[in-house]
């Protein structure tokens, strides 16, 4: 499809006005519109400049196009507009900014919530030194908008019948004019809100406009509102003082929208922020000491607290092992069935009876059984095996075979095992008529120590 552009000129439209022309709603606070008209100069064709944006992103908006229009804009830098100079770093940063998403494009202007019928998907910056130059725009125009077709727009385009707006939420330096002895504002970079929307023809030659309910203002007066707490951060109402408090979306639009010659409202802006962040942290430990003292007081439980929450509590409370030990417990579920804890007594139960059974097995082949006879034929503890159940009962695999070698050199053992191999002993001595005497055929006995 043939390649429709031209350089443009850049002006900066009040966003109120904006507003009046194409009836939309509000949009976000501090967000600028860079409108342009058209101007006679030969463009660079679309294909020649970068594509930006990361390739899925081209590749969903060129789904299913197989003639999409293409059209470049440009824009000759520095460029003054209503609010300060918009410089080379600022459109480089603009330009940049493409590499984290697309620029959307509203046919029918600006609108908030976005409709994005076409994109800006590309460009490039041609220096001419001393901070100047040319930024071009690479847009693209799929046959299909957002919710209707757009070959009446592609019509308009092909024509030469549309002009774009820029949008923009920028940062800005201040510097000292040596010749009039004021402070400017030079944007030096876009840091969101970023769109390429349409806008009808030759709008971006209408002179710039403000109205005095926004811009008419006490400094002071609002100063001192603002360091009293006086701010309705919450409404979107057009004066900037409503019912003793500042608003703040009107405060944001006029600090975006002003002049090089009331950087105070920045400062505004600047001291209500502040105003705001601080008012949240006192809100939050007023908030949690209240909360604090009508716990510890036994005024409230955590069970209240969680009700009070709601649905949410559960996922507040809950942490990474509480998923885990809930997720252990259906597996010892699984394993075990209904009763998991009675069940696995079972199975201690077992266990240990199983670990003693074999110690009782090593002790016997080391020490003999637990039962000997002693001189006169009786059968009685054999102190020896019951030393050896004691030191090494609850004891498996290389612990067990560790405490029998232990035994090997234990005086106690080999005391009790002297004491049954001799036949002097007591353990071995049987009485006949007052007198004693060895029983050397006797099986010998330990005594207890």
């Amino acid at each position: 499809m043939e390649n429709h552009g031209a350089v443009c000129r850049l002006f900066f439209v009040e966003k109120n006005e904006m507003r009046k022309l194409f009836k939309n709603n509000a949009p976000p606070p501090g967000v600028v519109y860079c409108n342009y008209r058209t101007s006679k100069t030969e463009l660079p064709d679309a294909q020649s400049l970068p594509t930006l944006i990361n390739a899925d992103a081209m590749a969903a908006i060129l789904k299913n196009e197989e003639n999409p229009l293409y059209r470049v804009e440009a824009i000759d830098y520095p460029v003054k507009g209503t609010g300060g100079t918009y410089t080379e770093r600022f459109f480089e940063s603009y330009l940049d900014r493409m590499k984290t998403h697309p620029f959307g494009g509203n046919k029918l202007g600006h609108h908030y919530p976005e409709r994005n019928d076409f994109y800006t998907v590309g460009g490039k910056l041609e220096k001419k030194g001393n901070g100047a130059g040319t930024v071009y725009f690479k847009i693209v125009v799929p046959a299909m908008g957002y919710e209707t077709t757009n070959s009446g727009f592609i019509r308009d385009v092909m024509a030469g019948n549309v002009h774009f707006s820029l949008v923009t939420l920028p940062e800005y330096e201040t510097k000292l004019n040596e010749k009039t002895k004021e402070m400017e504002r030079y944007f030096v970079k876009s840091i969101g809100n970023e769109r390429n929307d349409a806008v009808p023809f030759e709008c971006g030659a209408m002179p710039q406009t403000v109205s005095n309910s926004e811009s008419d203002y006490d400094y002071e007066e609002v100063k001192s509102l603002i360091e009293n707490g006086q701010v309705d951060y919450k409404s979107k109402g057009d004066e900037l003082i409503q019912n003793g408090q500042v608003t703040y979306s009107v405060l944001r639009r006029n600090a975006a929208n002003a002049d090089s010659r009331t950087p105070e409202l920045t400062e505004l802006v600047s001291l209500a922020d502040k105003q705001r962040n601080r008012r949240k942290t006192m809100e939050r430990e007023e908030a949690l000491k209240l909360l604090a003292g009508l716990f510890m007081n036994g005024l409230i439980t955590m069970g209240e607290i969680a009700t009070a929450i709601g649905a949410k509590a559960t996922a507040f409370l809950r942490n990474e092992q509480d998923d885990a030990n809930t997720a252990l417990a259906n597996s010892v579920r699984e394993m075990l069935g209904d009763k998991p804890l009675d069940q696995l007594k079972v199975l201690l139960n077992t266990k240990a009876e199983n670990e003693r059974f074999l110690v009782q097995n090593a002790v016997r082949a080391q020490v003999g059984s637990e039962k000997i006879k002693n001189a006169k034929g009786e059968e009685v503890d054999n102190s020896a095996y019951n030393y050896a159940m004691k030191m090494c009962n609850g004891k498996v695999g290389n612990d067990l075979t560790a405490a029998l070698d232990a035994l090997k050199n234990d005086s106690v053992m080999q005391t009790l095992l002297a004491a049954q191999a001799d036949h002097q002993s007591e353990f071995n001595r049987i009485e006949s008529g007052g007198s004693t005497e060895a029983n050397a055929a006797s099986q010998p006995a330990v005594m207890e120590v």
